[in-house]
């Protein structure tokens, strides 16, 4: 008799090229998109900050807006620190990783304000 434990790790969908894909950037074609992953067992989706410099996260948040108690169902993972050339404060400009507090508030923030 085996001791170990079993556990089923999730699968993540990954939004990296969302913003890239034009036909699900209408937000009833998006809801429509992630409902039929949901229907397929699909709840995890990944997200970060620099994916399409924000918009992936604006076109999710936007769909889960335009279909009432879609939000509810989903799962989303979103990472932040990277800091991109463009968005670099400095005179440097260049890429880097800020794991700051303030950093990650704001942009905790920022995703959580995307996502509505």
């Amino acid at each position: 008799m085996s001791t170990a434990a079993t556990f089923e790790v999730p699968f993540l969908l990954g939004m990296m090229r969302l913003h890239e894909e034009p036909a699900l950037h209408a937000p009833a074609r998006l809801a429509d998109w992630i409902e039929a992953r949901l229907d397929e067992g699909h709840d995890w989706f990944d997200h970060a900050d620099i994916y399409g410099d924000r918009q992936g996260e604006a076109l999710f948040g936007a769909a889960l807006g335009a279909r009432p108690g879609l939000a509810d169902r989903v799962r989303v993972v979103t990472k932040a620190s990277i800091v991109t050339p463009e968005r670099d404060a400095s005179a440097h400009r260049v890429k880097h990783y800020d794991s700051s507090p303030a950093y990650l508030a704001r942009a905790i923030d920022g995703s959580l304000a995307r996502a509505r």
